[in-house]
């Protein structure tokens, strides 16, 4: 579950921090991670997962390039390393930055 609060924080500073059409709406996937049981903690904890773009671009927009990613579990997965580490390191900065920025 994304917080929709801590999603539009994230995301504001994303779009600011990484350039706005490096930021794209994904559809809701069911996914099986555990990080969902923070959010039934005493207190409860906001939570939100993101995916980073870590195949090459296909010539055109963001849309196509969207249509046409290998999945990460395929076996013909095969990120582009230098520019998917500096984004995930990036965007995770990013988002712990403006969690620490955010009132409480």
């Amino acid at each position: 579950y994304n917080d929709p609060a801590l999603t539009a924080t994230v995301v504001e500073r994303f779009k600011q921090d990484l350039g706005a059409t490096q930021v794209v709406e994904l559809l809701p996937e069911l996914v099986g991670e555990d990080f969902s049981n923070y959010a039934f903690l005493e207190p409860s904890l906001a939570t939100l997962i993101y995916s980073v773009g870590t195949s090459p671009r296909v010539p055109g927009n963001t849309k196509q390039t969207l249509q046409h990613f290998t999945p990460v579990h395929a076996s013909t997965y095969s990120p582009e390393l230098s520019s998917s580490l500096k984004v995930g390191i990036q965007s995770m900065v990013s988002a712990v930055f403006s969690i620490m920025e955010r009132p409480q």
